[in-house]
């Protein structure tokens, strides 16, 4: 059956409580970066909304821990959904393990184009364009110890796209027995398609990558669903620090000179490929000679970090070598 096409950015596991970890100490010139990271990477998936003129925008839990933040998350946010509320774009937000619909504070009135699912039953909104309607969107919040039932729900009687908001993990198998169109999942830090035909299951991951696990780009997925149901989902990044793990080879021929070569060599592609986002680096040194033994003394390791850090680690934007690893122990300096 034919449908009008439906344009829509789906996000989840914001953490605007969470900033950055995993450095033993942060440079003073990248701290307001750590402080700030996560509301700027929340400042462009609203971007990106407006940019795409979306349809609506779909959140799938783990928003903000509100009692953390303090009031700049909900006023933040407040002021966020206002400006889609402006262009009279929806927000479907179905709450997580810690942003169940209770926990917004009642100081803080979110805007009439915020639909928050409740956690005690399945609810359905109807996301329309000039009053045409063009999808259901149902869903709920997490329920506390409780697992996802896909059978709740079920696909719009009339014919519409079918968008499913739901936080937590799920069997794939499951979910691609229902005849919803697309599952918009949260949970998940990294980014996950578990199907993606006839129908489709995905976690956008967070629009911020917090810890040096977390590595690549992170940021919000723009879902295109055309008359004939077919599914496109598109990682747009909106992260503004990115973590990377690099591994340099060397032979038993390399030199000192050579490896910084190659250290420099690589950062200068880092900066080409992650145009506009402050880069974190770890990087790995591997194969055999008699460098890899003046690095496990530590001196060279050191020297080759501290050099990097001054000469690449303080531009705008910054790469930042976290660390230096002969491929068994790891060389890290104070920032």
């Amino acid at each position: 059956m034919a449908t009008r096409p439906l344009r829509f950015v789906h996000t989840s596991d914001l953490h605007l409580e969470q900033p950055p970890f995993g450095l033993g100490e942060i440079p003073e010139h990248l701290r307001e970066l750590f402080i700030e990271c996560a509301y700027w990477a929340a400042e462009r998936v609203f971007a990106v909304v407006l940019a795409e003129e979306a349809d609506c925008l779909v959140l799938s839990g783990d928003v903000l821990q509100a009692q953390q933040t303090g009031p700049r998350g909900p006023l933040f946010l407040a002021e966020q959904f206002g400006r889609l509320a402006e262009r009279g774009i929806q927000v479907y937000w179905a709450g997580g393990e810690v942003d169940p619909p209770d926990a917004w504070p009642a100081s803080v009135r979110l805007p009439d184009n915020v639909h928050l699912f409740p956690t005690h039953r399945i609810e359905r909104f109807t996301c329309a364009r000039d009053g045409v309607p063009l999808a259901a969107v149902i869903g709920a919040s997490r329920r506390p110890g409780e697992p996802i039932h896909p059978d709740e729900f079920p696909a719009a009687p009339e014919g519409l796209v079918t968008v499913a908001a739901v936080y937590g993990e799920v069997e794939a198998d499951a979910l691609r027995s229902r005849s919803v169109d697309y599952w918009a999942l949260g949970g998940r830090h990294a980014r996950a398609t578990l199907f993606s035909e006839p129908h489709a299951a995905h976690y956008p991951g967070t629009p911020q990558g917090r810890e040096p696990g977390q590595v690549g780009p992170h940021g919000c997925t723009l879902v295109q669903i055309d008359s004939e149901r077919r599914v496109r989902t598109t990682l747009v990044p909106a992260d503004v620090m990115r973590w990377h793990n690099e591994r340099i080879a060397i032979d038993p021929g390399t030199t000192r000179k050579d490896l910084q070569s190659r250290l420099y060599g690589r950062i200068e592609a880092l900066k080409q490929a992650n145009p506009g986002a402050d880069l974190f680096v770890s990087w790995t040194v591997v194969g055999e000679g008699p460098l890899l033994v003046e690095l496990r003394r530590g001196a060279l390791g050191s020297g080759l970090l501290e050099t990097m850090r001054s000469e690449h680690g303080f531009g705008s934007p910054a790469v930042w070598s976290v660390a230096l690893e002969d491929g068994s122990i790891r060389r890290t300096t104070s920032a």
